[in-house]
């Protein structure tokens, strides 16, 4: 994961997101306030297989580099690759 502030600022502007609200990547309300209801399922049908990390409650959080990569992909068509 890059841990670079500007790069995530700038990608978050970007790709018209808010900044992570947990410290490993984005939360799932997050990504459900921030995109719309098809990229919202999109993403989480790419995610499939994918690694994600929990919170405190046991919702899932998504890493950072996951979410740019799929919302490029899903948005633009950017070639991605499997972690």
């Amino acid at each position: 994961m890059r841990n670079n502030k500007l790069w995530l600022k700038a990608a978050c502007e970007e790709l018209g997101l808010s900044l992570p609200r947990h410290e490993m990547g984005f939360t799932d309300a997050q990504l459900y306030n921030d995109l719309s209801k098809g990229e919202y399922k999109a993403l989480w049908k790419w995610m499939y297989g994918q690694t994600l990390t929990m919170d405190s409650l046991g919702k899932p959080v998504i890493y950072v580099d996951d979410v740019i990569r799929g919302i490029r992909l899903i948005r633009h068509g950017t070639s991605t690759y499997w972690d």
